[in-house]
């Protein structure tokens, strides 16, 4: 299975449509560069989870988002503008309708098979493309209203913080902030991790029960 996952990743990331270029005044650089270390945070992460169902939302999560991938329906770029670890990747939708996952130089010259955090951020943004997949145009809405904007990254958090307690925690040596995200998850169900990341405590957002999902996905 391992080799066979080894020789989807080569093909997939040999894949010229796979690796875009465009202007470094852009902030964007090609990715051909970079894609054996991509390919190496993926296949590890992929072992990390595919047969680990022990948390329903975190592995549909991955099992959607990592379906996309693998039939070509998400692109990588690197962006020298996400120039530390933390930031260090994003998920962006073009007007186009390409959408991509997005890399910064630091996350991926910084991984190593034992960096839980390189996980984590890639759970985190997983979790943004998921939410496209299963309503895009709910989700590019809520883009452009801030309280539902906040509950889409907050819901990304949560699925970050359960990965990191379920998948992670005893496995890895977590950074300081998982550390953090994963206290705030179990002592204050991430609101001071909601006031220190998003400068906004969800308390004063406070839902019914699910609120702690964006709108659309209380009735996915």
């Amino acid at each position: 299975m391992l080799q066979y996952k080894k020789a989807f990743y080569t093909i997939l990331l040999s894949l010229s449509c796979l690796f875009l270029y465009a202007e470094e005044q852009n902030g964007e650089i090609g990715v051909n560069k970079y894609k054996d270390i991509i390919y190496t945070i993926l296949n590890n992460f992929s072992t990390i989870i595919e047969n680990n169902q022990i948390i329903t939302n975190v592995h549909e999560t991955f099992v959607l988002s990592e379906n996309a991938v693998r039939n070509n329906g998400v692109t990588f770029k690197i962006d020298q503008r996400l120039d530390k670890i933390l930031n260090g990747m994003s998920f962006n939708i073009y007007e186009s309708g390409e959408i991509s996952l997005v890399f910064g130089i630091k996350y991926l010259e910084t991984y190593s098979p034992n960096s839980s955090i390189h996980y984590s951020i890639l759970i985190h943004e997983y979790r943004h493309l998921h939410d496209y997949l299963k309503n895009g145009i709910v989700f590019m809405d809520a883009k452009k209203d801030e309280k539902e904007s906040y509950w889409y990254e907050l819901d990304a958090l949560r699925i970050e913080a359960e990965f990191i307690k379920y998948y992670l925690a005893g496995k890895y040596n977590l950074s300081k902030f998982e550390e953090y995200l994963l206290y705030s998850f179990e002592n204050n169900n991430l609101n001071t991790a909601s006031i220190l990341l998003q400068k906004e405590s969800m308390n004063r957002l406070v839902r019914q029960p699910g609120w702690l999902s964006p709108k659309s996905l209380q009735n996915a």
